[in-house]
């Protein structure tokens, strides 16, 4: 967001701790989920091998700063920025991670508090941009992306 401060990108769809931020046209929220593979055994005297984004991604946060509350060895297993690299290192049975609903694959298991993983704060998604400095084509564009977030979430307009 901060490129979209100094003027450096026109527009920005992003993650975030809260919401709303200056300059946001449309938001919703992300309850990350825990998940490993079906057949993935936990071994609770051993750390939790943990997949997840690189640092300063928001979800691999949430989880270390959960098990960390909790008290809970982890260890980084796997790291990938992309979401299918996640998806496979979850299928491959290499550890836990926290997914979205829609990024949940069939022959993945959701854990929860029972299972000793805590619940994850939710996540903000925001698409940001200046009114003022748009172009057509970039209005026809974030409609585009308006319209497509609108097929699978309820999106908050940040005007109502």
């Amino acid at each position: 967001l901060t490129n979209l401060h100094t003027d450096k990108l026109d527009m920005v769809l992003a993650v975030t701790n809260s919401m709303p931020k200056p300059y946001v046209a449309l938001h919703w929220s992300e309850r990350p989920i825990w998940v490993c593979h079906d057949d993935f055994e936990i071994d609770g005297d051993k750390p939790i091998k943990l997949i997840a984004h690189p640092e300063g991604c928001h979800y691999r946060q949430r989880m270390i700063d959960a098990l960390s509350l909790k008290g809970r060895d982890w260890q980084m297993h796997f790291e990938s920025p992309g979401i299918s690299a996640l998806q496979n290192a979850v299928m491959d049975e290499m550890g836990v991670t926290a997914l979205t609903t829609k990024t949940i694959l069939p022959g993945m298991r959701k854990l929860s508090p029972k299972d000793g993983f805590p619940d994850l704060a939710n996540i903000h998604v925001g698409l940001f941009y200046k009114h003022i400095k748009m172009s057509d084509a970039a209005l026809k564009l974030i409609e585009q992306i308006s319209n497509g977030v609108s097929a699978f979430r309820k999106p908050k307009s940040a005007r109502g």
